[in-house]
């Protein structure tokens, strides 16, 4: 009998609402939806998640000597970075037609929007964190005798943000 495709890390993928579970007994699952233009869900465990938050300081003007005063500037919002392995070497299949090639919607200029769509990340029921996706670096690692690429690490990153808008063609004329 056939194993399914496997994603190693136990990472599961669902597209447009239908999953393709591989989940370890006893795990917690990671969603990222899509919250606005085509609907898009992905469903998995990845190998580690990175959230960063920094706090913008500037040194005073009127700073002298080892230890400046500094002024706070403003906030900024959060990021979320993850590793996602996806393995289909034993199946034969092709990583970046059944795995890859599907995330890329996620940074997909959406024709509605006029820009990529917001996507909110929940991890169990305490993790939530809504936003953009910022980047995606993909490192294929495992290739069939084709050349067809089996395994992928995937290097997810999104910034927080409570709303998204499209920058108009007036904001880049200065005003009289």
């Amino acid at each position: 009998m056939r194993k399914p495709a496997m994603v190693l890390a136990f990472l599961t993928v669902a597209l447009c609402g239908i999953a393709v579970a591989q989940k370890k007994p006893g795990t917690t699952t990671v969603k990222i939806n899509t919250v606005e233009g085509q609907p898009v869900e992905y469903v998995f465990n990845p190998v580690s998640i990175h959230i960063d938050k920094t706090v913008p300081w500037q040194k005073s003007s009127k700073s002298s000597g080892d230890e400046p005063v500094l002024e706070f500037t403003s906030g900024d919002g959060k990021s979320l970075s993850m590793e996602l392995l996806f393995d289909t070497f034993e199946e034969k299949g092709d990583v970046h037609k059944q795995f890859i090639a599907p995330m890329d919607k996620l940074m997909a200029v959406d024709p509605a929007l006029k820009r990529p769509p917001m996507v909110t990340f929940t991890w169990g029921s305490d993790l939530k964190f809504s936003g953009v996706v910022d980047s995606m670096g993909v490192q294929y690692t495992m290739f069939a005798q084709d050349g067809t690429p089996t395994r992928a690490t995937v290097n997810l990153s999104l910034k927080s943000a409570s709303k998204a808008e499209t920058k108009s063609d007036d904001d880049d004329q200065s005003k009289p």
